[in-house]
């Protein structure tokens, strides 16, 4: 180990220059507001060619709310998590690496029981994101999280990530080195001093911390080992022989989506500076097209290498960082370029971080259209990943998929540097051999390797065995400078973490669904067993579920009953613990009774001291007891906290035993709301649609005035520089796709919509939200209803436990005329059991809406109709044929609740059916605990209808924004459907909006006539 640890000032930026990487942790509440990271303790270990890092958060939630929190960090590339720990009261609570689908149930059940649970997920690429819940006003929470990581390449140091990160309270750093390692906690007796300790107070890390592995002219290779375990870092070409590697023409692919946004401007300056790098080595006379891409391709430049100039730059830099990233699409833009000029182009350079949301993702898929580029006479593929998070296995697969395979370079190495490497020719499909090794990964370096390249080995030999590695075809066995690991555990992982992406790269490329479910199988089974986390594992976090007592709190339609009142110590205001059990389930009862809309919390004490001192010490109690039921989740207008005194004692006060039950909280119901207690009482839904509360708030509010009232222009600039100062805010960025609407701009808006996509691909409900703003363009965009149904496509991928997974994809496919393709999903759907307490009626309505599918597909295709007719009796559904006009909400946010109102331009609609004009109701479903979805079916409406439609926030609970759509389907009772979607947002609780007026479209066939086709 060479070089001593030291602060990153280099890359500093200077003045304000625009910074080239995010914040390298957050935590966010679902709103978009950050909470306030207040102190970092980390304690690394570096054993060349290995690292670990653990590092300790606390986060404070500023606000006067209960929040669920969004914690986000990316992590080295091929980092391995091991540890994900939460403090729970007094203790920490470890996590426990479970399968996906299996933790993500888990956690939501905690969730909806309001008990402590977090949950560790694995994003494309290297980035990871935790839901973390809850977090209480005020409270400060405590993250451990842990990895190791693989250090590639000896001139490349490890870096610990500071920069960027917000002004710190404390920030303590351990770096341990080599031998001196601790195996165990720095702390713990005997533990080796820190080679270097780092304690500030009131911090602004604006610089990274490094620790350098080696210096030029020092050994690069290196290996570590632990018993018959062994990680190598190797140099495959040592002799610098290779040829200078040919370039007529260069097809340049530059990732313009919204995952590139932190430092853009950067990137784009780059680029201009690697292309006059080229120029100067393949000559000014090479051909060169530069396009852009993200989930559509513009050509910015076509010409020779010596025209491009700054005016190509500008465009790039116009287009600016949005949309998801569709990279089959740009593959097949750079195949078509090169097809239309023969042998003109035979080079591809891919500037991204390889993270697809759109379009073909899976590597194997990929790397396929990557090979096609060879028909069209693309000769060598290289890529460059410029920025924090990318999916290095997507990168090393494209570059390795054409005969002359390219190279992966990292980062954003110095431009002639890139230049020099892009001028080199590469070797690959380089063997790797370790004898008496029962395993080795990799078998064979696919990836093109230049003199000086570095590639990580790792292998399981014979216990006492040299180890010693053979690279290429030939005989000669080479040794490594081998060091014994001080820590068993760090080689251990590092070997666990590289089986787990041997089978993750064969799952890729598997062919059958067969294989593919196998090796998912073999992969979660090591994950769990091991401990280390993988792209089909999470990490959960939760406390033991308490067995459940019977319930101590009742509550009616004017009453609340407690068969036990809260009791304190005498002269004090604290809360005994063995209480907040009761407490806890008084605010379960009093969220679910919105009827109960006034609550006296009266404060009782003994007859001990002054009289005024006993009024003080109850109103006292009371307050602290009503704070307690604010801090998790009841609304504080609904409680009143009123101190008695001793003037109602529940028995006298003769004894110490009485007067401690004296001393006590009752709770007394002020004020109910009659219509409200109706509904309970009938199990119904409230009438009313009017407004208790704004719907929007903050910036989105004031962005949202502007984009309805002010000019378009004005409008779309307050958009613009929200989003550029918060690139990833999912309320930013739909701003902003509304101003490019108003605008006329419904290209840019698409893009907007897609961002939604890109910076969130694992997100199913952020998928969700933006496939309902893509939809609402599909009548003025070619491009949008394709891509809606892309990421809904993902979004049931991510969550077929939601029924509006299923709904959203089928009504998606119905609306395109793949009919058979939606009526199948929602056929899949129908034979799934969703959960009945979260969902309930979701069976009944899936069943109807097939039905509506049923009679779509008879009328396209007829002749099938005994086929579609017995799939749909076998569902349990019919065809419909009766006119209906169809209102299904979906919102996009869990353990809260929307409501959906329908009103007559004369009166309000009720829920259970008595319309002033003749119509039926049927199929409500009651979801009333997120997602929905919640369905109103109006049969035979009456001519000319004309209903308004509304979309209020009942229940915000932690969750924050609900974003949201109602979608209306009208059916003409002949199989033609008509599609209309009101995309909206909600995040005050008691807000509405006004999703305007929906009228008739299609007039009843006439006899004989052919009713109208399903459309937009």
């Amino acid at each position: 180990m060479a070089g001593p640890v030291r602060f990153d000032w280099a890359a500093l930026p200077a003045g304000n220059a625009e910074p080239t990487l995010g914040p390298p942790v957050s935590l966010t509440t679902p709103d978009g507001n950050r909470l306030a990271m207040v102190a970092l303790d980390a304690r690394v270990v570096v054993e060349d060619p290995l690292a670990f890092t653990e590092i300790r958060y606390l986060f404070r939630n500023p606000s006067a709310r209960l929040v669920e929190g969004r914690f986000e960090t990316s992590l080295p590339a091929g980092a391995a998590v091991s540890r994900f720990a939460m403090r729970i009261g007094d203790r920490m609570q470890e996590g426990e690496v479970v399968e996906a689908t299996k933790a993500t149930r888990v956690y939501e059940a905690f969730l909806h029981r309001q008990v402590d649970p977090a949950l560790l997920e694995k994003q494309p690429g290297n980035r990871f994101q935790a839901r973390v819940f809850p977090i209480f006003p005020g409270e400060v929470k405590e993250i451990i999280l842990s990895y190791s990581q693989e250090l590639a390449r000896a001139d490349e140091p490890y870096r610990l990530r500071l920069r960027g990160m917000p002004r710190l309270d404390a920030l303590d750093l351990r770096i341990f080195l080599g031998a001196g390692a601790p195996s165990g906690p720095a702390t713990s007796p005997g533990a080796a001093p820190p080679a270097f300790g780092l304690y500030e107070r009131g911090f602004l890390p604006d610089r990274d911390i490094v620790v350098p592995l080696a210096r030029p002219g020092e050994e690069q290779e290196r290996a570590l080992r632990s018993g018959t375990k062994v990680v190598a870092r190797v140099t495959p070409v040592l002799e610098d022989k290779q040829a200078p590697a040919s370039m007529r023409g260069l097809l340049v692919l530059v990732d313009t989506s919204a995952s590139r946004a932190f430092g853009f401007g950067a990137q784009v300056r780059w680029l201009g500076s690697l292309l006059d790098s080229i120029r100067q080595s393949a000559g000014p006379g090479a051909a060169l097209r530069v396009a852009c891409f993200d989930q559509g391709v513009a050509e910015v430049y076509r010409g020779e290498l010596a025209g491009f100039d700054p005016q190509a730059l500008d465009a790039i830099k116009a287009r600016g960082p949005l949309g998801a990233s569709d990279l089959e699409k740009a593959l097949q833009y750079a195949a078509q370029a090169a097809a239309q000029e023969p042998k003109k182009y035979d080079r591809v350079v891919l500037l991204s971080d390889g993270i697809a949301s759109a379009g073909a993702i899976a590597p194997s898929a990929l790397a396929a259209q990557a090979a096609r580029l060879s028909d069209s006479g693309i000769e060598r593929l290289d890529t460059i990943a410029l920025g924090e998070a990318r999916d290095a296995t997507q990168l090393a697969g494209l570059a390795s998929s054409l005969p002359s395979a390219g190279v992966v370079q990292d980062g954003a190495p110095p431009p002639p540097r890139a230049a020099a490497r892009l001028m080199k020719a590469t070797l690959a499909g380089i063997s790797v051999r370790v004898p008496g090794a029962k395993w080795v990964w990799p078998s064979t370096i696919r990836a093109g390797v230049q003199t000086g390249d570095q590639v990580l080995v790792y292998a399981e030999i014979e216990e006492g065995r040299p180890f010693q590695i053979a690279l290429g075809g030939g005989s000669t066995r080479r040794a490594v400078p081998l060091a014994a690991a001080s820590s068993e555990l760090l080689v251990d992982r590092a070997i666990t973490h590289a089986r787990i992406r041997e089978l993750e790269e064969r799952h890729s490329g598997a062919s059958t669904a067969e294989e593919r479910e196998d090796l998912r199988r073999q992969i979660v089974q090591l994950s769990t067993s091991r401990q280390v986390l993988s792209n089909f594992t999470k990490l959960l976090v939760t406390e033991p579920l308490p067995t459940q007592p019977p319930s101590s709190v009742r509550i009616d339609e004017t009453e609340i009953e407690i068969l036990h009142h809260v009791y304190f110590e005498a002269n004090s205001t604290k809360i005994k613990p063995e209480f907040f059990p009761l407490l806890d389930e008084l605010v379960r009862g009093i969220v679910e009774a919105p009827h109960l809309t006034k609550i006296e919390i009266q404060g009782h004490t003994d007859d001990r001291g002054r009289e005024a001192d006993r009024v003080r010490v109850s109103q006292a109690r009371a307050e602290v007891i009503k704070g307690y039921l604010v801090n998790r989740g009841v609304e504080p207008e609904r409680l009143v906290a009123k101190g008695y005194g001793s003037a109602m004692p529940i028995v006298d006060n003769k004894t110490e035993q009485d007067r401690a039950r004296n001393r006590r909280v009752m709770f007394r119901v002020l004020e109910t709301s009659a219509p409200v207690a109706r509904w309970l009482a009938a199990g119904r839904r409230s009438q009313s649609h009017a407004p208790d509360a704004p719907a929007h708030a903050g910036r989105f509010a004031e962005t949202m005035a502007r984009i309805q009232s002010g000019p378009a222009e004005a409008a779309l600039r307050e958009a613009q520089a929200w989003r550029d100062a918060e690139p990833t805010d999912a309320l930013a960025l739909i701003a902003l796709g509304q101003a490019f609407e108003k605008n006329g701009q419904v290209a840019e808006a698409e893009r907007a919509y897609g961002s939604l996509i890109d910076l969130y691909p694992g997100r199913a409900e952020l998928r969700r939200a933006a496939g309902a703003y893509l939809e609402r363009l599909a009548g003025r965009s070619r491009s949008a209803l394709p891509l809606a149904i892309d990421t809904y496509r993902r979004s049931l991928e991510l969550r077929s436990d939601h029924p509006s997974s299923h709904r959203l994809l089928a009504f998606g496919l119905a609306r395109e005329g793949s009919l058979e393709a939606a009526f199948s999903v929602l056929e899949g759907a129908t034979r799934r059991a969703f959960d009945a307490e979260r969902f309930p009626g979701a069976d009944v309505a899936l069943k109807d809406d097939l039905g509506l599918l049923a009679a779509a597909w008879l009328k396209a295709q007829p002749a099938r109709a005994r086929e579609i007719d017995g799939r749909a009796a076998a569902a349990g559904a019919q065809p419909s044929r009766e006119r209906s006009v169809r209102f299904a909400l979906t919102w996009e946010n869990d353990a809260n609740d929307v409501e959906l109102d329908v009103v007559e331009d004369d009166g309000p609609t009720t829920r259970t059916g008595f319309l002033k004009k003749p119509a039926r109701i049927k199929g409500w479903t009651q979801a009333s605990s997120g997602y929905g979805p919640e369905v109103l079916v109006i049969e035979t409406p009456p001519a000319g209808f004309r209903y308004r439609v509304h979309a209020r926030y009942q229940r915000r609970g932690a969750m924050g924004h609900a974003l949201g759509k109602v979608q209306i389907i009208e059916h003409d009772g002949s199989g033609g459907l008509r599609f209309d979607d009101r995309p909206f947002v909600l995040m005050n609780e008691g807000g509405s909006v006004d999703l305007g007026i929906v009228e008739e479209a299609m007039r009843p066939p006439a006899a004989g006539a052919s009713p109208p086709a399903a459309g937009p």
